[in-house]
């Protein structure tokens, strides 16, 4: 098993969650994660995503339920797309926080309030080695 793709996956992984590529029912996945924080005032996200659960509890009727379920699945594309092995992954978790006590005028549409995020993901391998990856940026709901 070649172990340095971990931080590869970490990484892409990572990307896949705020790319302007993930975009579903009129929003982009960022967009839907931060209504929702918004909306509950929970900024933080804890993602389990070798399982899917969450912290907190999300209800099943949303749709960054649906978002983070899906998160085992995207997972494995990865694992696989690098030649890994789901066995050498003994922990997976993705850690979203948005500060939304900050909010700036998005560049294009100043009536767009867009919001700072961190997004890490830490890959623990089979050895107890922690493999990481740390993505920040701003994000914003469609209108």
């Amino acid at each position: 098993m070649n172990y340095k793709v971990l931080n590869s996956i970490a990484h892409n992984f990572g990307q896949s969650y705020v790319s302007s590529m993930s975009y579903s029912e009129n929003d982009y996945t960022m967009g839907h994660i931060l209504k929702y924080a918004r909306l509950t005032g929970a900024p933080i996200f804890n993602i389990n995503i070798l399982n899917g659960m969450t912290e907190p509890v999300l209800p099943i009727d949303t749709k960054i339920y649906r978002i983070f379920k899906e998160s085992p699945k995207n997972l494995k594309y990865f694992i696989d797309a690098e030649g890994a092995s789901i066995e050498s992954i003994k922990q997976a978790q993705m850690i979203l926080s948005f500060d939304l006590s900050i909010t700036k005028p998005h560049e294009l549409n100043p009536d767009i309030l867009e919001t700072p995020y961190t997004l890490k993901v830490n890959i623990t391998d089979d050895r107890d080695i922690l493999h990481t990856s740390k993505i920040t940026g701003w994000g914003f709901v469609e209108p």
